[in-house]
């Protein structure tokens, strides 16, 4: 059982092969989502169940780690963001106004997070990944709810 899952993705961070589910957990504390004082809702955090499998049949979740991230996340994407051949989560935060990214390694422990701000105000509520300029590394969009803006961040090799 998983509390207050907001949104999920796909993605091996720990480089074995099989696919992990990702959740951004909002809400964690269960106090409402317009709540006064956004702070009475942390920790927001990314939880990240390991998959197991010799075959389909067998799939299963052996752990949960959890990762705290910025103020909440509204969605959740992977991508190997730093090359080092573990995929990395990364969540848009709405209230903190900023990404994080939870970096994949083996095993899966979930204590590297970075995070990167974004302009003031600037909300961002959705994201998706993909190698937008072609270069092998995965790059970011982001769309911000408040100011119809539609952020493009393209990352190096």
């Amino acid at each position: 059982n998983l509390e207050y899952p907001h949104k999920m993705a796909v993605g091996d961070v720990d480089g074995d092969g099989v696919d992990d589910l990702l959740f951004s957990r909002w809400n964690e504390l269960g106090c409402p989502y317009d709540t006064a004082d956004p702070d009475d809702c942390v920790p927001d955090r990314v939880s990240v169940k390991t998959g197991t499998a010799a075959a389909w049949e067998d799939f299963a979740f052996d752990v949960e780690v959890a990762a705290l991230v910025g103020k909440g996340p509204s969605d959740i994407g992977a991508g190997d963001f730093n090359a080092d051949g573990f995929e990395d989560a990364v969540t848009a935060n709405a209230v903190s106004e900023d990404l994080s990214f939870v970096m994949g390694q083996s095993p899966f422990v979930g204590n590297v997070v970075r995070r990167f701000d974004l302009n003031a105000g600037q909300t961002n509520t959705t994201l998706a990944v993909g190698d937008l300029n072609e270069d092998g590394v995965p790059d970011l969009v982001t769309a911000h709810r408040e100011t119809n803006l539609v952020q493009v961040i393209l990352s190096s090799p």
